[in-house]
C-alpha cells in the first residue's frame, strides 16, 4: 500500500509528524463510504456556548438600565425645581423651615430615595452666592396634530435655565421633531394654589373643611390618586404659603403647588375603534372640548421626555384631564 505524501492533518487522525499519511488512511478513506470516512477535526472549547440573552442577568440588566433612566429624568428635573427654589427665594434660604416651597421638594426627594448626597450637593450648588442666576422661561404651544383624537393638546411649558438661548433652541428643536408648534394657550388657563393633605389621626373631613375655610381656602374636596385617598384644598396664589403652612402645622401635606388648570372644559382620553368595533363610550356626566386616542397621548410622553432631558423643563400645563401623570 502505498502511503499518502499531501499533508491530511485536518482529515486523517493517524498523520504522522511531517503531515504525510504513515498508514495509507487518507488514500483508503476515499474508497470508504461517507460515514465510514475519519471525521475532520475540529477545534473546541471545554464549556458550552450559552445563548445569548437567554441569561436571567441579561433581562434583569436591561430592566434596571430602564429605570435607571427614569430615576436619572426624574432627579434631574428635581434638582433644577431646588435651585430654582432656592435662587429666587428672597434670602436665598436654603433652610426649609423659612423656605416651605423647598420643604415640600425635600420630601418628594426622600419619597424617590435621592440620596442625600445628592441633596446636599443640589442645595450647596444652589446656595452659592459666585453661582449664576436661573432664569424662569415660558413657552405657550400645541402639542403634536391629533392621529385618532379631535384637536391638539394646549400646553404651557415652564423651563428654569442658566442659558435662555440654549433651552429656547433645544425647546425649538423637540417641538419640530414631534410637529408641536409655539401658540397663544395662556387664556385657556387660570392659576390657583392646590395643596393636597392626609388629615391627622382622628381628624375627618368636615374639620378640615372648616380650618381650611377659616384660613382662606376657596374650595375643599377629596381626591384619590395611585397612593390612596386624601383632601385637596383650593385657594388664591397669594395665600398659598399661610394656607399651607397653617394645614401642616396639624396635618400631613404633601403637595403646595401654583398650579395651571383649564379655564373650561378639558380635552378627555377616548379610546381608538379596534378592528371595526366602536370607541369606548365616555361618561355623558363629564364635559370634554375634545378627545384624545392612546397614540396621542404616546407621542405627548415622548415630547415631554426629551424636554425634560435636554431642555431644562421643569414643569408642563395642559388641557388635556390627567396629563401629565406627575
Amino acid at each position: 500500500m502505498l502511503a499518502c505524501l499531501r499533508p491530511c492533518r485536518a482529515v486523517c487522525s493517524t498523520a504522522g509528524p511531517s503531515g504525510a499519511c504513515v498508514a495509507g488512511t487518507h488514500a483508503a478513506a476515499r474508497r470508504l463510504p461517507p460515514l465510514a470516512r475519519p471525521a475532520a477535526c475540529h477545534a473546541f472549547h471545554a464549556s458550552a456556548a450559552a445563548p445569548s440573552g437567554s441569561n436571567k442577568w441579561s433581562k434583569i440588566r436591561h430592566k434596571k438600565a430602564a429605570n435607571d433612566s427614569a430615576r436619572g429624568s426624574f432627579y434631574g428635573a428635581l434638582s433644577r425645581e431646588i435651585i430654582a427654589c432656592v435662587r429666587q427665594h428672597p434670602t436665598r434660604s436654603a433652610d426649609a423651615a423659612t423656605n416651605s416651597r423647598l420643604g415640600l421638594l425635600l420630601r418628594k426627594a426622600r419619597d424617590m430615595d435621592v440620596p442625600k448626597d445628592k441633596v446636599q450637593a443640589t442645595l450647596d450648588k444652589a446656595s452659592r452666592a459666585d453661582g449664576p442666576d436661573d432664569k424662569t422661561l415660558t413657552f405657550e404651544a400645541l402639542g403634536p396634530p391629533p392621529q385618532g383624537g379631535t384637536q391638539p393638546v394646549a400646553m404651557i411649558i415652564e423651563c428654569a435655565t442658566d442659558s435662555p438661548s440654549r433651552t429656547h433652541a433645544k425647546v425649538k428643536e423637540h417641538f419640530n421633531r414631534a410637529g408641536a408648534r409655539l401658540s397663544s394657550t395662556s387664556h385657556l388657563f387660570d392659576r390657583t394654589g392646590i395643596i393636597h393633605l392626609t388629615p391627622a389621626e382622628g381628624a375627618g373631613f368636615d374639620e378640615v373643611f372648616e380650618e381650611a375655610v377659616e384660613a382662606g381656602a376657596e374650595d375643599v374636596r377629596t381626591y384619590e390618586d395611585e397612593h390612596g385617598e386624601g383632601i385637596e384644598v383650593i385657594c388664591s396664589p397669594s395665600d398659598l404659603p399661610e394656607l399651607s403652612a397653617a394645614l401642616g402645622a396639624r396635618h400631613s401635606v404633601h403637595s403646595a403647588t401654583s398650579a395651571l388648570i383649564p379655564s373650561g372644559p378639558p380635552l378627555r382620553f377616548r379610546a381608538a375603534p379596534v378592528d371595526g368595533e366602536p370607541a369606548e363610550e365616555v361618561d355623558e356626566d363629564e364635559e370634554a372640548s375634545g378627545y384624545v386616542d392612546e397614540e396621542d397621548i404616546e407621542r405627548l410622553d415622548r415630547l415631554m421626555e426629551n424636554l425634560e432631558e435636554e431642555a431644562d423643563c421643569q414643569r408642563i400645563w395642559s388641557n388635556l384631564d390627567g396629563w401629565p401623570a406627575r
